[in-house]
């Protein structure tokens, strides 16, 4: 018989999908990852955007705040400058408007509002060291914001004649030790007892000031007030030739002249932020020589404790300037140092040296202009290494060194820097022995060779095995 199992017409099928096509596995990869950074880059486009705008809308906002703290302070300041007693009969009014005026200060804009708080605050200063001893702490802030606003006042007004008058009246009455130790009786007054409240009480808040202020860049503002406020035309004396540079003086000492475990950090900052560039004139011929003239607070322990290699600072810059500022402090104080002292001295000496880029530079470095006019170029760093020379050739510089040589184990710890002092001579001048103290004086000294003999001998360097041995046994 005949069968027939299958369907007699097959029912249409439709492929919804599209026409089918065959797509490789990495090609679907790449083509998401396309996507997947498409995306990231659109997320992190909005992102930057919404960062952008927030900080433009907050600094108008800011631009607005400000803007109305200003209205604000200058109508108070008004009302109350009128009226002399009102900021004594409201105390909080004043401690609101500084609080204010930290807050919107702009060097470029609020020079006269800041002008107006220095008057204030130096026509009442009795008042203000009450209010200081109300709360200390909040007042310590804005004292230190105060004055670093008034040494970056001084910074900007860079033009010789310029009126820093009041900005120097105010560090300099505000920054004094009688202002604080006032505030210190203020206290005592207060709580009825001096067992409460400390001896170095005033010290203390000014060693936070000064360090404060010193971070900031208080010395180097100091300098640019002397090079261009005081005349460079000026002969070698530690006598101040106009009242501001007295003043400037004063300014300079202040930290040092503090009783303070500080002290090393600030003389130390002192010779990196004045004294590591080139010298101007007005250092050379007033700071340095009045400098050297304060003994009692520049002491020799002071100047080596700054310099000595094992207490720099890991950004401490050695140049020509400071070897010559080091060796000039010292020089004038040689007669009254140690043994150890001595060997201390050499052994700055022998870092500064080394550390110096370049100690020889040219005799003379020409270059011809267009105009066929020779230009010299170094001339001073020629005349700081006559200097140098001179100094380390002075009779009491020699007899300083030669104290060394009656304690060999001084020598010991400074006969390389002896050596080192002895080659600078030596590559300085043809025929230096003949030239020069130090060299012709050591030549005719048995002692010192025999004890230059005795360091080379007894001088041992570590093989490479006995340090292979020492890490192994430790």
């Amino acid at each position: 018989m005949y069968s027939f199992e299958g369907e007699f017409r097959r029912r249409p099928q439709q492929s919804l999908g599209g026409a089918s096509r065959k797509v490789a596995r990495e090609e679907l990869l790449h083509k998401a990852q396309r996507e997947r950074l498409q995306r990231e880059e659109r997320r992190r486009i909005i992102q930057s955007a919404t960062i952008i705008q927030a900080f433009v809308r907050g600094a108008l906002t800011r631009q607005v705040e400000k803007r109305k703290l200003r209205d604000e302070f200058d109508q108070i300041m008004t009302t109350n400058l009128k009226n002399q007693t009102s900021f004594s009969s409201n105390p909080d009014v004043l401690y609101d408007e500084i609080g204010k005026f930290l807050h919107f200060y702009n060097e470029q804009q609020d020079g006269s509002r800041l002008i107006a708080i220095n008057q204030l605050f130096l026509r009442d200063a009795a008042f203000i060291s009450e209010l200081f001893a109300s709360r200390i702490d909040a007042w310590l802030y804005k004292m230190q914001k105060l004055l670093w606003f008034n040494v970056k006042y001084l910074k900007n007004c860079v033009k010789p004649n310029s009126n820093i008058s009041l900005s120097l009246r105010f560090i300099e009455v505000f920054s004094a030790f009688e202002f604080y130790d006032r505030l210190r009786q203020y206290l005592v007054m207060k709580k009825c007892s001096e067992n409460i409240i400390s001896p170095n009480h005033a010290s203390k808040i000014l060693e936070k000031i000064w360090e404060y202020l010193i971070r900031k860049g208080y010395y180097a503002a100091l300098r640019l007030v002397l090079d261009n406020n005081v005349p460079d035309s000026l002969l070698v004396s530690p006598h101040p030739p106009t009242p501001l540079a007295s003043t400037l003086l004063d300014l300079f000492t202040r930290p040092i002249v503090l009783k303070s475990e500080k002290k090393p950090y600030f003389f130390q900052t002192l010779l990196q932020d004045c004294f590591t560039e080139e010298l101007s004139q007005q250092i050379i011929c007033f700071l340095l020589p009045a400098l050297s003239c304060k003994s009692d607070i520049i002491t020799i322990d002071t100047i080596l404790t700054a310099i000595y290699p094992d207490n720099l600072a890991f950004n401490f810059q050695a140049t020509l300037s400071l070897l010559y500022t080091f060796m000039y402090l010292i020089s004038k104080q040689a007669k009254s140092l140690s043994d150890q002292q001595c060997a201390e001295y050499l052994i700055c000496v022998q870092f500064l040296l080394h550390s110096i880029p370049a100690w020889k530079v040219s005799t003379i470095s020409e270059c011809e202009s267009e105009d066929g006019e020779m230009i010299v170029e170094n001339d001073n760093k020629l005349q700081i290494q006559e200097e140098i020379i001179n100094m380390v050739n002075e009779i009491d510089h020699v007899n300083m060194i030669f104290t060394v040589l009656d304690n060999e184990k001084i020598f010991n710890q400074c006969a390389v820097s002896i050596c080192s002092l002895c080659y600078l001579l030596l590559d300085h001048q043809k025929l230096a022995l003949h030239h020069y103290r130090l060299l012709y004086s050591l030549a005719f000294k048995p002692a010192f060779f025999r004890l230059l003999w005795r360091s080379i001998v007894s001088a041992n360097v570590p093989s490479a095995l006995e340090i292979k041995l020492l890490c192994y046994n430790s």
